[in-house]
């Protein structure tokens, strides 16, 4: 009898493993940075003439492009990734005058691709239906790339006036999602036949003509979600506000839903069975926000919560929690800390705790006084500065240091 001995030992599983991670760092090793508009005019050309693993640092300005990542893994980012100096997000805009997708993953693209510190404005996806494409950013036929630290904004499509996602697997951090008009379905994200995993992002303001306003997952989507701030879509037609799924699930914590019209979190599946879970969040009305219509399998959670939470300022657009919101440390314990090491905050931005002091008092005498407002000036104007002074010079709390901070100082001197 054929006595083949159909044990493998160990070490030969791996070695394929091990010999993809030795050609993927020598490849890194060899990796260059590309610098526009320094080397190259164009981020486009700088990306046509890039190798696997190279960076393609853009410096401040409006480029008026459509980009394709043309199945490249490179990192395309402006100098935010250098300071995390938010201002290199607005001041570095990709514009794509109305006439395509902003940004195109259309290739396969991997987690290697990485798309970091743009604004993403005036983007026109298609008008062909079922073979749409996003007003922002496309992502199609198996991308993944990693999408964070973007402001996505002022975009129009068909189908995903911010993002169209198709047979793809992105994931999205730390991004603004915001005024994006889709003239049938999601204003915000157009999700299908996807999984999308979807973190410390907000979710604002976006239109759709037909349905779900903020963020659509269709045709046995995935939607991940996690510190999400969903405020104020509007899905003039139909169902799903905020967020929408149809023949799909999403699993849905440390989340933020409210003011989204008709509602904020709704669910229609006529192809079968679908979860619908949502725990440690924040949804206005609470479980009466939620409309799952038809075959949901649906979880509301024991944690959840519907009392206001309590925005710095909502009218200005500006969902940073105040130091008596309910939201504060009332996320998924076992989801990661935030980072001042306190247990996580529902919604897209966490408040930082643990900071001994006085606001206003950045050089820590105990007294506010001139020698702060100097101090104040020269952290605006660019010195390095420590996480007190960052949190005592945000006095009113709004994430920036400026010109009102100066004001608020100046109030707190004069009484």
């Amino acid at each position: 009898p054929n006595c083949k001995n159909n044990f493998q030992d160990p070490k030969m599983k791996t070695q394929p493993v091990k010999i993809a991670i030795f050609i993927i760092l020598i490849q890194i090793s060899f990796s260059e940075t590309i610098y526009i508009p320094t080397d190259y005019p164009t981020i486009q050309d700088g990306i046509t003439a890039s190798a696997d693993f190279d960076t393609i640092m853009v410096s401040p300005g409006e480029y008026f492009e459509n980009i394709n990542f043309l199945g490249k893994q490179i990192v395309v980012a402006s100098h935010f990734i250098e300071n995390d100096d938010p201002g290199f997000i607005e001041s570095t805009i990709i514009n794509g005058g109305a006439l395509a997708s902003v940004v195109t993953f259309d290739s396969g693209e991997t987690h290697f691709a990485h798309l970091l510190g743009f604004t993403i404005t005036n983007g026109m996806g298609n008008d062909v239906v079922w073979e749409f494409t996003g007003g922002g950013i496309t992502c199609k036929n198996g991308s993944s790339p990693l999408l964070k630290n973007l402001i996505v904004s002022d975009n129009n499509s068909l189908g995903g006036g911010g993002i169209y996602i198709q047979d793809s697997s992105p994931d999205i951090q730390y991004c603004k999602i915001l005024n994006n008009n889709s003239e049938s379905t999601a204003g915000g994200i157009y999700c299908w036949e996807s999984n999308l995993t979807i973190s410390y992002t907000e979710i604002s303001y976006n239109f759709a003509g037909w349905l779900a306003g903020g963020l659509f997952g269709g045709s046995n989507s995935v939607l991940n979600v996690s510190n999400l701030t969903v405020i104020g879509n509007i899905s003039n037609d139909l169902s799903g506000g905020g967020i929408y799924t149809n023949n799909s699930s999403a699993f849905i914590v440390n989340t933020i839903a409210r003011e989204n019209q008709p509602d904020e979190i709704a669910s229609y599946n006529d192809l079968g069975m679908y979860a619908l879970e949502i725990d440690y969040s924040n949804v206005l009305n609470g479980e009466d926000g939620v409309v799952p219509w038809l075959n949901v399998d649906f979880v509301w959670g024991s944690h959840n919560q519907q009392d206001h939470p309590l925005f710095v300022d909502m009218h200005l657009q500006d969902f940073h929690l105040l130091p008596e919101s309910p939201c504060i440390d009332a996320g998924d314990p076992n989801s990661p800390l935030d980072p001042d090491e306190s247990i996580t905050d529902i919604g897209a931005y966490y408040f930082p705790q643990g900071i001994e002091g006085n606001p206003g008092d950045l050089n820590s005498d105990g007294q506010v006084n001139v020698l702060d407002i100097v101090r104040l000036v020269n952290v605006i104007l660019g010195d390095p500065a420590s996480d007190y002074e960052l949190w005592a010079g945000d006095i009113n709390m709004d994430g920036d240091l400026n010109v009102l901070d100066i004001v608020q100082i100046i109030n707190i001197i004069i009484g």
